[in-house]
């Protein structure tokens, strides 16, 4: 049977634990949300309609899939950024239903797609392996912005 001191000692480390887990969550977010607000977001300029922002912390050899709603005659630009440390990320665009592989890029800092019907589509987000001598993984912040404009408002307005 604990005694009352080892019971308060136990309580104590399990709050000290869990404040640290928060603080480590709650600054790579921070992190992530100061690399946000650097995106360059010029090239979603011809574009009104903001989707929204996805960000999430990576590392090296991981990838990411994002489900992306893509609505009947709209035009999508996609603008994904990441930490320089992180390289030259690959992304893949297929639709979740039979049609296949969209688009694949591994040069350009941003997708264009066209719908033509209404349909979901999976935007997979590669890292590249990278192996360092000190075997200390590093990690970056990938960013994904989605918008959105009128085919008919586009070509009028490229």
């Amino acid at each position: 049977m604990k005694t009352t001191n080892s019971k308060v000692e136990y309580l104590i480390s399990i709050v000290l634990i869990t404040l640290l887990m928060t603080l480590s969550v709650i600054s790579t977010f921070g992190q992530c949300n100061s690399f946000v607000k650097k995106m360059n977001r010029e090239s979603l300029s011809p574009f009104e309609n903001c989707e929204g922002v996805q960000m999430a912390k990576m590392y090296p050899g991981d990838s990411a899939i994002i489900n992306q709603e893509l609505e009947a005659n709209r035009t999508y630009r996609i603008l994904i950024e990441a930490d320089k440390y992180l390289g030259l990320i690959s992304t893949e665009i297929s639709d979740q239903l039979n049609d296949g592989v969209l688009y694949i890029n591994q040069t350009k800092q941003y997708i264009d797609l066209r719908s033509i019907r209404d349909r979901n589509v999976e935007i997979k987000i590669n890292i590249p392996q990278k192996f360092t001598s000190n075997k200390i993984e590093r990690s970056g912040c990938v960013a994904v912005a989605v918008s959105s404009g009128l085919v008919e408002d586009l070509a009028t307005n490229p």
